[in-house]
């Protein structure tokens, strides 16, 4: 699911990811590219990410810091937590935001 705020559009994941998630991914991305609303993907649900899944939000972090729109990665936990942080994700606490 895809929440759009007057501030931040934000992309739910749960489960195991597909790639119509990560479409979905992709396609919040370039409306926060187009509008330059910051960008928020929340893996509260996600039990353990897939290589395409890290490769897409690694994708998303590094489209958004090239066009200096917020990105963001919230409601994680351990294994997901570790895995991104490996690649250099800082993911924030889901009830800081």
């Amino acid at each position: 699911m895809t929440t759009t705020s007057a501030e931040t559009l934000t992309v739910h994941l749960d489960g195991a990811v597909a790639g119509g998630d990560l479409r979905r991914v992709r396609e919040a991305l370039a409306r926060g590219l187009r509008t330059g609303r910051p960008v928020r993907v929340d893996l509260s649900g996600v039990e353990r990410p897939s290589s395409e899944t890290v490769a897409t939000i690694l994708w998303a972090r590094r489209s958004c810091a090239g066009r200096n729109v917020t990105f963001s990665v919230v409601g994680d936990h351990g294994p997901t937590r570790r895995v991104l942080r490996g690649c250099g994700v800082v993911v924030e606490d889901a009830d800081a935001c």
